[in-house]
């Protein structure tokens, strides 16, 4: 597993999730401020914090730390058709 979170694709993913970065930032058990550190590359994640992410990312951690360019569309669409924000289900097209 790689050590890199993009914070781009993290956002892409977290968006889709109807999930704010502080209130992931909390669900992975760390502060937004120390998770845009890492994501930013100034600070080394712990395993822990991988994991976390990991576990909470599930499908989607390969394209969160770019080991893959592609977000399959049934990962993305389970993603949206769980938003419980009441929003319009949507569907984003991500490209390398």
């Amino acid at each position: 597993m790689t050590n890199r979170i993009d914070r781009t694709r993290l956002g892409g993913v977290l968006g889709l999730r109807g999930q704010s970065f502080r209130a992931f930032a909390g669900s992975v058990g760390v502060s937004p401020v120390h998770l845009r550190a890492v994501c930013a590359g100034t600070r080394l994640p712990s395993e822990r914090l991988l994991n976390a992410v990991a576990k909470e990312l599930g499908d989607t951690m390969p394209f969160v730390t770019g080991a893959t360019d592609v977000l399959d569309i049934r990962v993305a669409a389970a993603i949206t058709s769980t938003d419980t924000r009441g929003a319009r289900s949507r569907r984003r097209t991500f490209a390398a």
